[in-house]
C-alpha cells in the first residue's frame, strides 16, 4: 500500500512534499531530528510524490520548485536518519490519519509526529493536530508542533515561492529558501543570439 519503508523502529517522523526545502521545512526537519535525539529514537521524513494536490484535484499541475531526488539530498544533509519518497495515490488519499500511521509499522513505530498547526493529513485532511493529539495518546506518540517561519510578515510556504518565481523576484526567492531549479521546454526564438555571435536556447516555463 504505501510501499517500501526504512526499518527504523521507533520514530520522530513528518510528512509531507517538502518541495524546496524553505526554511519553514528546515524548522521542521530541525524539530524532528531534535524530537528523535531527546527520546533515543530515529528521525524520519516522508515525503509525498507526486503533490497530493495533484491526485486529489484531477488535472491539476502543481510544478516543483526542486526535483524529488533534490528534496532526499537536502533532507538527509539535514540531518535526518531516514528519508524515504512515498507515491502519493487514490489509496493512500483514501486512508484516515489513523490507518496511514498504522500501516508505517512495523518498520516505523510513531513516537513523535512533528506537525505545524495548519498541516493535516489522510482523508479529507482529517487528521488535525487535535485528532492526532488525541489518537497519539491511546498509539503512544506525542504530537511535536513546530510554529511556521514567517518573513515580511507571512508564513513561508512554497506556494509564496512559485508565486515568487512566476513574478521573477528572485531576492524573495532567495530570502524565502533554497535556489529553485527550473525545468523548461526549448522552444524557437527570434535567432538574435545567433546573430551576434552567441547562439542561445529559449526556454519556455509551465510556472
Amino acid at each position: 500500500m504505501i510501499g517500501e519503508l526504512p526499518t527504523a523502529g521507533p520514530a520522530a517522523v513528518s510528512m509531507g512534499v517538502f518541495d524546496g526545502v524553505h526554511r519553514g521545512h528546515q524548522a521542521v526537519l530541525r524539530a524532528t531530528r531534535e524530537a528523535a535525539r531527546a527520546s533515543g529514537a530515529a528521525s524520519v521524513v516522508l515525503v509525498f510524490d507526486p503533490h497530493p494536490d495533484e491526485i486529489i484535484h484531477a488535472g491539476r499541475r502543481m510544478p516543483r520548485l526542486t526535483p524529488v531526488e533534490v528534496v532526499e539530498r537536502r533532507v538527509i544533509q539535514a540531518g535526518i536518519d531516514h528519508v524515504q519518497v512515498v507515491r502519493f495515490t487514490r489509496e493512500i488519499q483514501n486512508l484516515r490519519a489513523e490507518e496511514f500511521l498504522a500501516a508505517l509499522s512495523p518498520a516505523i513505530e510513531v513516537r513523535r509526529l512533528v506537525m505545524s498547526p495548519e498541516s493535516a493529513f489522510g482523508r479529507g485532511r482529517g487528521g488535525t493536530v487535535a485528532r492526532m493529539r488525541d489518537h497519539g495518546r491511546q498509539a503512544g506518540f506525542e504530537v511535536v508542533l513546530v510554529e511556521p517561519v514567517v518573513a515580511d510578515g507571512l508564513p513561508i510556504s512554497s506556494s509564496r515561492i512559485r508565486e515568487a518565481v512566476t513574478a521573477g523576484d528572485l531576492p524573495t526567492v532567495r530570502r524565502l529558501g533554497n535556489p529553485v531549479y527550473l525545468e523548461g521546454t526549448v522552444v524557437e526564438g527570434d535567432h538574435r543570439g545567433r546573430e551576434l555571435g552567441y547562439p542561445t536556447a529559449n526556454l519556455r516555463f509551465d510556472y
